[in-house]
């Protein structure tokens, strides 16, 4: 039987902040927990570790009400820090196709290989109708980065959907690894109490703002340009949403546009990845190699374009 501990929290403490909170003390306590436990830690094992996450959290509560903050000291705290781990990788590996995709959409459609190298299905189609697919998907890419290297850092976000007289509910939790072991906070409790933010409406701007509340509060959280994504964020409101309230295609044409964000998603992957191996260890998983191999070959992308190759959003990897 778990024990459910309700606490009333204190505006603004650090006992609710991630911790450990450098790369080194991350790494030291998943070395210790996988010692422990090796099996949990494995690639294959992954399902079997998030469903026993999920079973705990029901437990709890999760699913038929909602919760303020609870704390899981009764449940097994190395099956949650295995639980982070696959969380992060996942994340980054998701974040590592996403931007392949666009890339190589953005390649097909170059001068050298469009029409030439490569038969259109639709020939009357170019390439300044892709702004509208490429942005909102590099921006994507850019959000499973932000909750991959959260997740690492012991601030796992978790969904819950609650079913009452044939409505249903969404609410976002934080699974956070707290000096007093791993808590689960409502978000917009977490971002106003803990981080002493006022939360926005909507997932993706608490996401960015847990970004923010995280890199200032923790001494090893990774530098991510907060503001560039935020940028890119209303780029693909723009090509995502806004379109869909306008008579001209106009706002969302062109291919300059997905070159201006491409090296902030670019370096944010490769920020991440290495926040990973320092918190934990290379991974097994192929997305390293995978993007260490797109990133050698983006110059040849930006000379198809006769554009300058940004290299001050080197990749670390």
């Amino acid at each position: 039987m778990i024990n459910l501990h309700y606490t009333e929290v204190v505006k603004v403490t650090r006992l609710g902040l991630p911790y450990p909170d450098s790369p080194e003390e991350i790494n030291l306590l998943l070395s210790k927990r996988e010692k422990h436990k090796p099996h949990i830690f494995s690639v294959g094992e992954r399902y079997h570790v998030e469903n026993e996450v999920r079973r705990h959290l029901s437990n709890l509560g999760l699913g038929k009400k909602v919760l303020k903050k609870v704390t899981l000291d009764s449940v097994d705290q190395s099956l949650i820090d295995a639980y982070s781990v696959h969380r992060a990788n996942t994340q980054i590996n998701e974040a590592c196709n996403k931007l392949w995709a666009v890339v190589e959409i953005v390649n097909l459609v170059s001068p050298k290989i469009w029409k030439t190298e490569y038969s259109p299905i639709g020939e009357r189609f170019e390439r300044n109708y892709l702004l509208g697919t490429i942005i909102p998907t590099l921006y994507y890419s850019q959000v499973s980065a932000l909750v991959s290297v959260m997740s690492i850092f012991g601030c796992v976000s978790i969904k819950d959907t609650i079913s009452k007289n044939k409505s249903r509910k969404i609410i976002m939790y934080n699974l956070v690894r707290t000096k007093e072991g791993w808590q689960l906070f409502k978000r917009e409790h977490y971002l106003k109490d803990i981080l002493g933010i006022d939360p926005s409406k909507g997932w993706h701007r608490q996401v960015i703002q847990l970004v923010e509340g995280l890199s200032a509060n923790l001494q090893g959280f990774p530098k991510i340009d907060v503001q560039a994504t935020k940028e890119l964020r209303r780029a693909r409101n723009r090509t995502h949403y806004e379109i869909l309230a306008s008579v001209s295609t106009k706002p969302v044409m062109g291919i300059d546009n997905f070159f201006h964000h491409l090296p902030l998603v670019v370096s944010t992957i490769s920020t991440v990845i290495t926040t990973i191996e320092k918190c934990y260890k290379p991974s097994k998983l192929s997305y390293t190699k995978r993007f260490k191999n797109l990133y050698q070959n983006l110059p040849k992308l930006y000379k198809a374009y006769d554009k300058k190759f940004p290299t001050k959003s080197h990749s670390n990897i």
